[in-house]
Order: structure tokens, then C-alpha cells, then sequence
């Protein structure tokens, strides 16, 4: 039986699919793992990702591939996104994982990681117009969609984990804290002109890693890579 299988991993957590694949393409789903392991944690004005995070995420790995090895007729991917993709020491990082994993990981653009949004979504639920979101640990998209085209995207280089480890210096968060990471946000999406189309639709699709839908139980990066291996991309 052949089967595929999906590796996301972003900044908070690392993610695995798997399905079977009948004869006429059609995807059965076997198994969904997550764990967390913030690989974003810790990195820093430099940064760089810090040793605890590159060894939880290497031994979350190496539980996955106690998995998928297991497998027949196995096609596997694996993606990486916002930490590793700004992450000063990704191609050391990328090297261990091979050489410790034996996986090959693919960092895909932030812009690509939008586009995955769109095709996830556009695929899953009966949408025809709004704004997806997808926050992650350390990056955020954005997809306008008008009568189900996409018509812009963007990524955006801070999420949950950064802006927490940036802005947030009390627990629980004061109003202080509070004002200046909204303020800093806002700065940021006031300088997006095309959001301001999106209001009058006043449908936020809220994706990914951080919030999520429940029908995207594997992930907009995991949902639109199944629908382009089993031939049904949008």
C-alpha cells in the first residue's frame, strides 16, 4: 500500500500526517502526531537556535521516523518555516538533522508558506471571500481571498513565541506590556493597504499552528501538500 506523509515544522511545534493512498488517489488518514518543542525559543537578537530547542526538536524527529519507517511505499515531506527560515545557523541545523534524522527538510519561503494557506483552505472549506490568518511562533501570513482567488498575500516576520519573549516582561501581562506589543502589531498591519479591503467581508480565517481551526487538524502547510500529491490541487 502506498503510503504519504507530512512533516511541518514551524516555530512552536513539529507536526506529522500520515495517510494511506488508495489506488484511485484518494487519501485515508492513518495517524496525526504533534509535539511541541519551540525551536524559536531563546534565539535571540542574533538569531540563532539554541541548542535545548535543536535537541527536543531532533528527538521529536527521531519518534516521528519510529513511525513512518514502519511504513510501506513511503513518500515522505518535510518543511520548515518562519524559525528555521530566519535562523542565522539553519544550514548547521538542517545538517544535524539530516545526518541524526536522516530526513531532508525543505524551508519554504514566507510568501510560499502563505500561498500553502490559500490552497488549504481554498480546498477544505466553502469560502469565498475573507482574510486568512495563520500565527505562528515566529511568523505570521496573511491571504486576502475574493471570490476564491487569491489576490494578495504577505508573511510577516514576528508570531507568538517572539513577540512573547520580546515584548512580554511580566506574567501575568501588564498593561504596560500589553500596549507596547499592540502598538508595535498595529504599526505593522496599518502599513498593509490591502487589509483594509478585507473589512468588508468580516470573515477571519484563523489557521495554523498557534490558532487554529478544527478542520485543519494537520495544518495548512500538511492540508495543501496532500491535495497537491494526490492531484487534487486547487
Amino acid at each position: 500500500m502506498t503510503h504519504f506523509a507530512v512533516i511541518d515544522l514551524g516555530s512552536n511545534s513539529v507536526r506529522m500526517s500520515v495517510w494511506s493512498v488508495k489506488d484511485d488517489g484518494q487519501p485515508v488518514a492513518e495517524s496525526k502526531v504533534k509535539e511541541m518543542v519551540r525551536l524559536s525559543e531563546d534565539m535571540g537578537a542574533e538569531m540563532t537556535l539554541k541548542e535545548p530547542a535543536i535537541s527536543r526538536t531532533i528527538d521529536a524527529l527521531l519518534r516521528f521516523k519510529d513511525t513512518y519507517s514502519k511504513l510501506d511505499d513511503l513518500t515522505i515531506k518535510a518543511y520548515a518555516t518562519a524559525a528555521t527560515r530566519q535562523a542565522k545557523n539553519q544550514k548547521k541545523f538542517l545538517k544535524r538533522v539530516r545526518d541524526e534524522v536522516g530526513l531532508q527538510i525543505e524551508v519554504i519561503p514566507g510568501v510560499r508558506e502563505a500561498e500553502l494557506d490559500y490552497v488549504g483552505v481554498i480546498n477544505t472549506l466553502n469560502v469565498q471571500s475573507g482574510l486568512i490568518m495563520d500565527t505562528g511562533g515566529a511568523s505570521t501570513e496573511l491571504v486576502l481571498i475574493q471570490n476564491r482567488q487569491m489576490e494578495h498575500r504577505i508573511s510577516i516576520p514576528f508570531g507568538s513565541v517572539n513577540l512573547t519573549e520580546h515584548f512580554v516582561q511580566h506574567d501575568p501581562i501588564t498593561p504596560g506590556d500589553l500596549f507596547r506589543l499592540w502598538s508595535s502589531v498595529s504599526n505593522v498591519f496599518n502599513g498593509i493597504w490591502w487589509l483594509r479591503e478585507a473589512r468588508i467581508y468580516r470573515s477571519l480565517l484563523w489557521v495554523g499552528r498557534t490558532g487554529r481551526w478544527p478542520k485543519f487538524s494537520g495544518g495548512s502547510t500538511t492540508s495543501a501538500t496532500l491535495r497537491i500529491f494526490t492531484g487534487s490541487e486547487c
